[in-house]
């Protein structure tokens, strides 16, 4: 459209702009919908699932969690 003039630059960008917006907003839902339909995906909360499989919610720490490296280990050996 905008090749052939009859729609200007200014309303095809903005048109592009929404279209992505609406489709970031909408996605995630319409994702869970269609997981939920064709492959019978449901939502598990922590505790059910930390009940039936303990070792799978044993998660490694983050790094905010691990105490800081020396600088010879951060560095490796001199």
């Amino acid at each position: 459209m905008l090749f052939v003039g009859s729609v200007s630059l200014p309303v095809a960008v903005a048109t592009v702009i929404v279209v992505n917006v609406v489709t970031l907003l909408v996605s995630p839902w319409l994702n869970d919908l269609i997981y939920g339909w064709l492959y019978g995906v449901k939502w598990v909360s922590p505790e059910p699932f930390r009940r039936r499989s303990p070792t799978s919610m044993d998660v490694p720490p983050t790094s905010a969690e691990v105490p800081a490296m020396s600088a010879t280990y951060a560095c490796g050996p001199r």
